[in-house]
This record gives C-alpha cells, structure tokens and sequence, in this order.
C-alpha cells in the first residue's frame, strides 16, 4: 500500500505550493518559472489541482486550468487542459507519476478531450516526464520555439556605441511603445499601454530606453527584476528592427544592470525575437534554457 495521499485543493496549501516551488527552482536560470497565481483566475477548479503528502508533509502538487472549446485554437475538437508538469520534492521523484495517474482521472471525468503543457531543459524532468507519459510535440512548438539566453553579468560590460539611445519618454514614447506587446502578446492596446506606464513608474527598474529614426520607433526595451531573486534581470520586453539597434540595446542594459551591481541578466526569445539568436550568441550570452509544447490526447 501507497505510503502517498492525494488531496484535493485547499486554500492553506498555496504557501506550501509556494515553498516546494522555492525549492525545486533554486538552480534555475528563471527561479519560479510558470508559477502563476492560477488561483485567482477566472479558469480557476479547484478539482484539478492535486497534492500528494507522506505524512505530513506535501511532497508534491499539479496545477492546470481548463482551454476554451474550438479548433481555431486548438486544433483538436473538445474542451482541453494546460497542465504543469507536477513539482516534486527532490527524493520523491516517484510522485510526479502518482501525481498524474490522479490528475488524468479527474480531468477526463470532466469531459476533457486532451492535455497540454510545456517542458524545457531547465527543468530536467520535464521532458522525459513529458515523453514517458506518451505526450506528442506540438507541430507548432517543437523543442527550440522559446529559448532563454542570459549573460553572465561577471563577464563585464560591453564597449560598443549606443548613441542611438533616448530615454523612454511617457509622454512622447508610449502610443508607438504599445503597439509590439500589445501586436506579440495578443493584448488588447489599453492593456500594453497600462502595464508599460506601470513599468515606467517602478523603482526597481534597470532600463528603459527607445530608439528613434526620422519620428519613427525602431527600438524598444524595457528590464527590471525577477520577482523572488533581485539580482537576476530580465528584458520584459525587447523589440529593433535590425540588429544594428537591437545590439544597442543590449548592451545599454548589460551596462546598466552591472552599474547596479546585478549578476545575471535574461532574454526570453520567442517568435519575433528567434531572428537575433545569432547576434546575442557573437555576444557571448548562454543558452540557458530550451522549450518544447506537449499534448497528449484522451
């Protein structure tokens, strides 16, 4: 008989979901990735979030919310679930497939007709779990469709001309600055406009700089913290229309986050970003970290 015991969702159990994730992403490049306050959203159910305890103690849990109907998104008919892969306690790794023999019983008394979830190569389980539990790459999103690159911050600053350069104007820059997140994100233009005015107005921001030619916006970018680890950086969103600016960039924001004494900064490369892999690699940035999507069909 299982020593193991699965629980269904519990509102005290969110800080000990908070404290396994704490844990098990210690060591990556991104600590807390893919965590999301899922709890308060509006595909919120309960019922299809999992924890497993030995005793006392919760050793693991599975997260997911359910996907609106349709093949136009996607491309499978009936209702589907975006599952994360289950976090586990270092030492119960054979948790992760109670987990999911649990995870799979209730979503299909739901009615649900198949599972997606991404994997990456910072969490080096993800990926063999994935495949284990006979998950197909998505067509779409195969193994190398997102990639985090960071630059090891001890590594210097960078000597190359950013003349280019200004210093995000609310004012003048915000209309034109909406239009990439608002274009990339699938974000409605008020939006983009409201979380771009909220970065401008953060304390703890390292970089916000735009490059303009003949009034036009042909670079952009913003960066600021992680929210669990101060010293790693990311560009929330980075956006040139040639490598020439891109480039200029990011070496402002290397440069700055050094003068503020921080230890890594990270690019998360996906979709219209995929074009400048080759220049952040000549400029001796990591690939830290690669991702793939998953489904499996019930």
């Amino acid at each position: 008989m299982s020593d193991y015991i699965i629980k269904k969702y519990e509102k005290e159990y969110e800080k000990q979901h908070r404290k396994i994730d704490s844990e098990i992403s210690k060591d990556w490049a991104w600590p807390f990735e893919g965590f999301t306050d899922i709890y308060v959203s509006s595909d919120f159910d309960p019922e299809s979030v999992l924890s497993c305890f030995k005793g006392n103690k919760m050793v693991g849990y599975v997260t997911s919310r359910f996907m609106p109907e349709g093949p136009a998104i996607n491309k499978i008919e009936g209702m589907g679930v975006y599952m994360d892969i289950p976090r586990v306690l270092a030492g119960y790794e054979e948790v992760a497939d109670i987990l999911m023999e649990n995870f799979l019983d209730v979503v299909k008394t739901k009615g649900a007709k198949f599972i997606r979830t991404r994997a990456n190569t910072m969490r080096k389980d993800s990926i063999p779990l994935a495949k284990k539990w006979r998950f197909t790459p998505h067509p779409d999103y195969k193994l190398g469709y997102k990639i985090y690159y960071t630059y090891d911050l001890k590594k210097g600053k960078i000597s190359s001309p950013t003349d280019d350069l200004q210093v995000f104007d609310l004012k003048r820059d915000l209309d034109d600055c909406a239009k990439g997140p608002s274009k990339h994100f699938k974000s409605p233009i008020k939006n983009a406009k409201k979380w771009i005015a909220e970065t401008y107005a953060r304390d703890d921001l390292v970089s916000h700089y735009v490059i303009r030619k003949n009034n036009e916006l042909v670079g952009y970018c913003n960066a600021y913290p992680n929210p669990h680890d101060k010293d790693i950086i990311a560009t929330y969103y980075i956006e040139a229309k040639n490598d020439h600016y891109m480039k200029q960039l990011i070496v402002k924001t290397i440069n700055d986050c050094i003068d503020k004494k921080h230890r890594l900064l990270l690019i998360d490369f996906i979709g219209y970003l995929l074009p400048f892999k080759e220049l952040v690699e000549s400029m001796d940035f990591d690939n830290a970290c690669t991702w793939e999507i998953f489904e499996k069909k019930l």
